[in-house]
């Protein structure tokens, strides 16, 4: 593919805004993103060039780039479908919403819900509560598919239930139900069950084999909550089970053989927020990383703080609550609350992915204390993995430097990237494993031992191809790029203010200042190649030789000269050091 072809490849993709309409609808006025990974400590070099105007060609003025608006951007990679999980039902104890609700509110939810076990279903939910019905969540055929439901809720007396407007932006929306409820205040207790609770009948599929959790489990659903915390605007406190316990309450039982585990909806009911395991179920003994046990509490969890699921499936026959994501959307690369597995990973997610994200920042806020000092992301080599970055701050790092495999990182927010294996020691590469939550900022990525695909952000960033024959996509703000060892290609995508500094490396380089639509760098901005080796590498620009011209000065003001390249009257880029530039030999013209 030449080069021309991959710039038009990558820029509709890439560059593209999506409005994302999140500004109005969120208390918080910054946004970061989540992962669970350890983060170290991580100082760039500080590479910046000298801007002194008194080094510049003397009708150019570097202007600094101001980085406040971040861009929003998202690219897309390849789906396929695949199934893992299922349906689950609500419940409420200490609930909100956007608009103020009176004293007995009817809440139309038009949504059928899963029979559990052998719960008399008898009524409308005014008297049952709202249970979600997925494998993961317990749902079986019931009188009440595809009956429209009359919920009927009362504020609690301690403020703890608040209906939640739709927020307009479809991926959110899409879980949460209408209205959505979320808990009052910030705090949420929890505990772990020691029996059944007295509020579920003697009949409940609850009460069946009933076992408290164990040590791997409890450990499991803190590191559970532990990342919604991370996230969001809550804080989870852990009490005794005596009495009334937890808002949220974990418990296992032999629900049936045909779920995995369900939870209840917030619900002034006294079983909302309770979330309940099958503990027939093998998987729900695995809780590690990546499994579909830990998977599954993270999905429960979702369900008892208010996230429903995001299309029109349930595990009990008929159909759950709209509105739906697109289906090349409904899977767990987007959110956990999916009952369809990653399209390009075979191991399940670590973390809350990006809608959940954005949908749980829209019920609770966001948690703008989460890793705000310079962190550096990045796995064993071996290890697959499906997570999304929450990071609120400092100038961070994600890092392939160990990968052997061809990795793509977009730094870009709403993007994904793919590092490592589809599944731990494979040989195969994840594709769209990892996502930056909205509003997030990465400002930096280092490539590793394979063809690696780097693409900046609307900030200034530092990407590092290293080893391998790299793409590197500069985007907004003034970058530095660095191929390395290879033969590199490297695309400022340069503005009008961006000041560019290009580092091929050894190998065969192309530095490209122009496309087949658009020559970079036109007005104040410019692009600094600092080692180009007339031998070896190549300039690509946009248009023909008699457009051009090349002007030998002391630019930068080091000893030896440099050649600046003009497009008409405009400088779009300066070879450092080096007058032995040629139209016929070094350059391509697009």
């Amino acid at each position: 593919m030449t080069v021309s072809k991959i710039i038009e490849e990558y820029r509709d993709t890439l560059f593209d805004e999506r409005d994302l309409s999140q500004d109005s609808l969120l208390n918080d006025s910054e946004f970061a993103s989540e992962t669970i990974l350890k983060i170290a400590p991580f100082a760039l070099a500080n590479s910046t060039p000298t801007t002194s105007s008194s080094l510049i060609p003397s009708h150019k003025q570097l202007i600094p780039n101001d980085f406040a608006d971040t861009q929003k951007k998202e690219t897309e990679l390849p789906l396929v479908v695949a199934e893992i999980e299922n349906n689950k039902p609500i419940s409420a104890k200490n609930i909100e919403t956007a608009s103020a609700i009176g004293s007995a509110s009817i809440f139309d939810l038009g949504q059928s819900f899963g029979w559990i076990g052998n719960d008399p279903q008898t009524s409308k939910l005014s008297t049952q509560p709202q249970r979600c019905g997925c494998s993961a969540c317990c749902g079986f055929s019931s009188d009440f598919n595809n009956d429209s439901l009359n919920f009927q809720t009362t504020t609690s007396t301690n403020g703890g239930l608040t209906p939640q407007a739709n927020t307009g932006v479809y991926y959110i929306d899409a879980l949460l139900p209408t209205p959505a409820t979320r808990w009052s205040g910030s705090t949420i207790s929890y505990s772990f069950m020691t029996s059944v609770p007295n509020y579920y009948p003697w009949n409940n599929s609850e009460r069946n084999n009933f076992a408290p959790f164990n040590a791997t489990q409890a450990n499991a659903a803190r590191r559970a909550l532990q990342l919604f915390s991370e996230i969001s605007g809550l804080r989870f406190v852990e009490v005794s089970d005596a009495g009334a316990g937890g808002i949220i309450r974990f418990g296992t039982a032999n629900t049936g053989n045909f779920s995995s585990a369900h939870a209840y909806f917030p619900n002034n009911d006294p079983r909302g927020g309770d979330v309940w395991l099958n503990n027939s179920y093998a998987p729900n003994y695995t809780q590690t990383n990546g499994s579909f046990g830990f998977l599954t509490m993270v999905h429960e969890i979702g369900h008892a703080l208010g996230l429903k699921h995001p299309g029109n499936y349930n595990a009990g026959g008929g159909g759950s609550q709209g509105p739906f994501l697109p289906s090349q959307e409904d899977n767990t690369k987007y959110t956990v609350m999916s009952y369809n597995g990653h399209p390009g990973s075979r191991v399940h997610a670590h973390t809350p992915m990006l809608y959940d994200i954005a949908a749980i920042q829209a019920l609770y806020g966001a948690n703008n204390n989460t890793r705000t000092g310079n962190n550096t992301y990045s796995w064993n080599a071996n290890q697959a993995f499906v997570q999304t970055i929450w990071d609120a701050g400092g100038n961070d790092t994600i890092s392939a430097a160990n990968q052997s495999l061809a990795a793509t990182i977009n730094l870009n927010p709403g993007s994904f990237s793919s590092i490592g294996p589809a599944f731990n020691n494979g040989s195969s590469r994840a594709n769209g494993n990892l996502a930056i939550a909205y509003r997030v900022t990465i400002e930096n990525a280092i490539g590793g031992a394979g063809n690696d695909t780097l693409i900046g952000n609307s900030v200034a960033n530092n990407l590092s191809g290293r080893n391998g024959n790299d793409y590197l996509f500069g985007g907004g703000g003034s970058d530095t790029l660095n191929g390395g060892a290879g033969n590199d290609v490297l695309f400022g995508f340069g503005g009008s203010t961006e000041f560019d500094v290009l580092t091929g490396g050894t190998g065969t380089d192309t530095f490209v200042l122009g496309d087949t639509s658009n020559v970079f760098y036109r007005g104040d901005g410019y692009a600094l190649i600092t080692d180009f080796d007339w031998q070896y590498d190549y300039i690509q620009v946009r248009g023909t030789s008699n457009q051009y011209s090349l002007q030998s000065g002391n630019w930068f003001g080091s000893a030896a000269p440099d050649t600046a390249i003009f497009f008409g009257n405009d400088a779009i880029g300066v070879v450092q050091d080096s007058t032995n530039v040629s139209f016929a030999r070094d350059f391509i013209f697009a």
